[in-house]
């Protein structure tokens, strides 16, 4: 997931494919960083609404990716301990209001703003993005045991991929 991003920032550097597997293996995403990210689509979206500023689907899309990254991503409830259900509730939130945006800005172009249709759509958006916020304000944790099972099988993950591919620990701090 990330070390796209990393290898890509940098595009002169030769990356080798150990390399690469050094950081899947020491990569580790913290609740904190997650909350902070939907924190801000909060912002933006709150942004949106309360000055009238027209946030786009398209922005709402990529939150709604972003937030599917985070949940595909094999060792979540490890490394953040929150729980996955609560993030795809979120996610599919944020689904839909991206859906919803998309046909009430589709009704915009079309100048169609004064049917029945459009105005339920502006109050269903509404309604998602209270949800959302509601949500985003008190995130659950996933269970205790859970986590640290998690945790555990991914020690035990990490312990195995550097035996397979012989990596030590001074071959991660280099």
């Amino acid at each position: 997931m990330s070390a796209g991003i990393l290898f890509a920032q940098n595009s002169r550097a030769k990356v080798t494919e150990r390399q690469k597997i050094i950081y899947e293996l020491e990569q580790e995403i913290p609740s904190g960083d997650v909350l902070d990210f939907l924190r801000k689509c909060d912002f933006q979206i709150q942004n949106g609404i309360k000055k009238g500023e027209n946030i786009s689907f398209i922005k709402l899309s990529r939150f709604a990716t972003a937030v599917k990254i985070y949940i595909d991503y094999r060792w979540f409830v490890a490394d953040t301990g929150l729980s996955k259900k609560w993030m795809e509730k979120i996610y599919n939130l944020l689904a839909y209001m991206n859906k919803t945006k998309r046909y009430m800005q589709t009704a915009e172009f079309n100048g169609r703003t004064d049917t029945e249709k459009y105005k339920k759509a502006v109050k269903y958006f509404l309604l998602a993005y209270k949800r959302f916020n509601k949500l985003i304000r008190k995130p659950v944790r996933a269970d205790s045991g859970l986590v640290q099972s998690a945790r555990n099988e991914k020690s035990k993950w990490r312990k195995a991929m550097r035996k397979k591919y012989n990596i030590k620990k001074e071959d991660i701090w280099n």
